[in-house]
């Protein structure tokens, strides 16, 4: 293949799309599919987009390149950092590309700043922060841009579209009331204007890229459908009842509006990447519609975002490959060799996925990557600079010069911040990590991995998880007695402690009713907390092997016994008037 383009649609939800595309509204990606393949993708830690795009950009799971959640501990600074580029411990695919002699662009992939590596990068730093809702972008920060000369990064700065500029009339496809709006009271439009703000100005990047730096491989990421819906699938139809009927008829049509938009930009990415290059557009995560789950924009009570869908898609084209109507599922491993593949690179051996693409002929082998320079600690995250650490000069380390301080009376305030940033960075890397056993469906490693939990932030939820892994094992009688004495916490607040929105008071009340009801026996009980539980925690191994279960037993095991009508007593003449079996008459 001469060409190959991944391209990114973060936030694609196919329950939001399918009507769009049975009405043609979509006429790009439509094309796309006629002729080529499609399907459901499974994510990796769908709620985490560093750790599932360091797992799409290596082919490997994130406890093997590392990047496990989005902060980790800073050894420089103490406390916790966001993740970036210098996170990931494996080579990304563009590396094997290189060392076969294939350059390669990158326009705002997920934790891609500082821009390093082969290659051209447009890091996730790019276009910058606005100082304000709706004004300027600030001057762009170090590593934003990498790979390029000062005149193409001089070009790439002035590209960027400004919130500022896209005014009431650029707001109207996707809210037409956007001019009557008052904007000191309603952020929503602003908001709106800085997402649009920003792939209008990934997307001149990489179409300038294109048109004048073209490479063998291009990977372009749009996050607007990802930010649009993190704020307005509320106002989705049917209206919410907790959404304002003014609210949902001015921004119910944001979200369509903007799958639209996409697929337009989609179009002329397709028109610049030729008819010989194979296309591959991926979206790792959509958003669950169910209630409590689609989140609550600015303005309205407790907002939050929407809860990810486990589930994305994927939409493969390659010239002179076979179309397929019938939908195949993919995982997110799958996508780092199909791309090699089409650049007609066997992807490594050791890689977990497998590539979309038929077995192909004369597939080059992937060449050694040159030896990697050992890396050094980071001593301080805001510069490009790796600095080894002082030889041991044999004065004490910071903690015990802490501990010594604090021993004579002496505090630090930022210390105790620090240390709970760092525990909770920890903790968010011990979760995920029994996450991605969970989906290797390794339960030993999980059940491990949880007892590095157990006596830090997550204890609880570590706590509840042992139990659900129990339930999945199918050792009902044991998960209710570990159950039994986190009763009390049911009621006491633990839900709020969890923070998520479909763990809530009731939710785990359902659950552990179900669960102590199957253990002694009681199907029909059981059976009836199980039918009241919503998505995704019905659809968990403990809950969907109870359902296997209860669905295995005769008809008659899960009603309720029935109780025996009392018999007629016998009376002595004519019945008293109202009198009749059960009575109590007696002869």
């Amino acid at each position: 293949m001469s060409r190959c383009l991944l391209i990114a649609l973060e936030g694609w939800d196919e329950h939001i799309a399918a009507p769009l595309l049975a009405r043609g509204l979509l006429p790009n990606l439509a094309r796309l599919r006629a002729r080529g393949r499609h399907g459901s993708l499974t994510p990796i830690l769908a709620d985490c987009p560093p750790a599932c795009w360091a797992s799409l950009n290596t082919g490997r799971w994130p406890d093997v390149h590392d990047v496990l959640a989005a902060v980790e501990t800073d050894p420089a600074h103490g406390g916790a950092r966001a993740v970036d580029s210098r996170s990931l411990q494996r080579a990304p695919l563009w590396e094997h590309a290189a060392a076969a002699g294939l350059g390669s662009l990158r326009i705002g992939l997920p934790a891609s700043s500082p821009a390093r590596g082969a290659g051209g990068c447009v890091g996730d730093a790019y276009p910058g922060r606005c100082a304000a809702d709706g004004g300027e972008w600030l001057a762009l920060a170090d590593g934003a841009l990498g790979g390029f000369d000062a005149g193409t990064c001089a070009q790439l700065d002035a590209l960027r579209v400004d919130p500022a500029e896209l005014d009431a009339a650029v707001l109207a496809p996707l809210m037409p009331e956007a001019g009557t709006i008052d904007p000191h009271g309603d952020r929503r439009p602003a908001l709106a204007a800085l997402a649009l703000a920003r792939s209008f100005s990934l997307h001149a990047a990489a179409t300038w890229l294109l048109e004048t730096r073209p490479r063998p491989l291009t990977l372009v990421c749009y996050p607007l459908l990802a930010e649009l819906s993190a704020i307005f699938a509320a106002y989705l139809p049917p209206c919410p009842a907790a959404v304002p009927e003014q609210d949902f008829r001015r921004y119910r049509g944001v979200l369509p509006g903007a799958y639209r938009l996409a697929d337009q930009l989609l179009g002329r990415l397709l028109e610049l990447g030729g008819m010989d290059a194979a296309v591959l557009v991926v979206s790792t995560h959509g958003y669950l519609d169910v209630p409590g789950s689609r989140g609550h924009g600015p303005g309205l009570a407790d907002p939050r975002p929407a809860t990810p869908r486990p589930e994305g898609m994927w939409t493969l084209s390659v010239p002179g490959l076979s179309a397929v109507r019938e939908a195949q599922p993919a995982t997110v491993l799958d996508l780092a060799p199909t791309v090699l593949t089409a650049l007609g690179l066997a992807p490594p051996g050791d890689w977990p996925g497998r590539t979309l693409l038929p077995p192909m002929q004369r597939l080059r082998p992937c060449p050694p990557l040159p030896a990697a320079a050992p890396a050094a600690p980071l001593f301080g995250a805001d510069t490009d600079t790796v600095m080894s650490k002082p030889a041991d000069d044999g004065l004490p380390d910071n903690d015990a010069l802490l501990a010594a301080l604090a021993g004579h009376g002496f505090d630090d305030p930022l210390a105790g911040t620090l240390l709970a940033e760092a525990a909770f960075a920890d903790s968010r890397r011990g979760w995920n990590r029994y996450r991605i056993h969970i989906q290797r469906q390794d339960l030993r490693g999980a059940w491990q991995a949880l007892d590095a939990l157990c006596d830090g932030p997550l204890a609880a939820r570590a706590a509840l998880e042992r139990i659900a892994l129990l339930g999945a094992l199918g050792r009902w009688p044991e998960a209710a007695r570990r159950l039994a004495p986190l009763r009390p916490a049911l009621a006491g607040g633990l839900a709020e402690a969890l923070a998520e929105p479909w763990l809530h008071a009731r939710a785990l009340h359902l659950a552990a009713d179900a669960i102590e009801a199957h253990a002694r026996g009681d199907h029909w009980a059981a059976r009836q907390a199980l039918n009241k539980l919503e998505a995704p925690l019905a659809t968990i191994p403990c809950f969907l092997r109870m359902q296997h279960e209860l669905d295995r037993l005769p008809a008659h095991a899960s009603r309720p016994e029935a109780v025996p009508a009392p018999k007629p007593r016998l009376t002595r003449g004519r019945p008293k008037p109202g009198a009749g079996p059960g009575s109590s008459d007696r002869l």
